[in-house]
């Protein structure tokens, strides 16, 4: 199945799934639902990047124009990953996070695997090129297990 967490219950055939980084469930063949990403902050930081294999973080900022220009490019990514979790920080509501996560430029989308920085990337880009980076990255995760 694919599923935000590795023991999540697919939605079809309540199998817990195995292997959390397919996009199908592996005893039924349904498709994982998408999933938006959700609102990272200091008070979640450590509990939700815990909670999952891999999460990809966007830290944008209302006021920052490339940050406006990705952030529904970033959405659709999450819509087409949806065996990997997407996360978005607000570095204007949120500064301590993202100065402690040595945030220098933004937009930034940070990929985080069992809770620790792996990847990095700062500006925009069109799908297919935040795709490709993603799969990248979550491939050479996939690879070092």
């Amino acid at each position: 199945m694919s599923a935000l967490k590795p023991a999540d219950p697919c939605l079809a055939c309540a199998a817990t799934d195995a292997a959390p980084l397919t996009e199908r469930c592996e005893r039924c063949g349904a498709e994982a639902p998408a999933v938006p990403p959700f609102a990272l902050r200091a008070d979640n930081f450590v509990a939700e990047l815990r909670a999952t294999a891999v999460t990809i973080a966007l830290y944008r900022s209302d006021d920052c124009a490339p940050c406006r220009k990705l952030a529904p490019v970033f959405d659709q990514a999450a819509a087409c990953r949806r065996h990997l979790r997407f996360a978005v920080c607000d570095v204007d509501a949120d500064p301590l996070l993202a100065e402690a996560q040595h945030i220098a430029n933004l937009p930034t989308i940070v990929v985080y695997a069992g809770g620790r920085e792996r990847a990095r990337i700062s500006g925009t880009m069109r799908l297919s090129a935040l795709l490709d980076w993603i799969a990248f990255q979550t491939d050479a995760l996939v690879a070092a297990r």
